[in-house]
């Protein structure tokens, strides 16, 4: 795609919402979409992190420069199809799901990963692509 609002449009479309829920689910005012599709408004750096925040299926990478694919291939099986299938559940059994599973790749990774030396927790675990993007993800 070639710009961000038409990148923008395909991803609300793709996650099957309207802009309205898409707004409540990031925790902005509604016309904040309509004036980044409208082309009013460019979007800051921290609205974009609200999106990949939210739905991190969504790789960022194609989000602001259009390179790759809409969503991470490899975040799971049942989020590829969750959003490429003619049927979808609702906002919140979509966000609860996503919850889960992400909730548990990171209690996978957090736990084989412990620093017994220094007694330190991990705060953030930062995983790099080949394609040169990457996911951060919080614990």
């Amino acid at each position: 795609m070639e710009d961000f609002i038409s990148r923008f449009r395909y991803l609300i479309n793709n996650l099957e919402i309207s802009n309205s829920r898409f707004a409540d689910e990031l925790g902005v005012q509604r016309s904040s979409i309509s004036h980044i599709i409208s082309g009013r408004n460019k979007p800051g750096f921290d609205f974009i992190e609200k999106i990949v925040n939210t739905y991190p299926q969504v790789n960022a990478d194609w989000l602001i420069t259009g390179r790759g694919s809409v969503f991470i291939s490899n975040f799971g099986e049942k989020t590829a199809n969750t959003y490429n299938s003619g049927t979808s559940p609702s906002g919140e059994e979509r966000s609860f799901e996503l919850e889960k599973e992400k909730d548990a790749v990171m209690s996978r990774n957090v736990d084989t990963i412990h620093d017994k030396h220094h007694d330190k927790s991990i705060e953030t675990v930062i995983v790099l692509y080949k394609d040169g993007s990457f996911r951060e993800f919080y614990h």
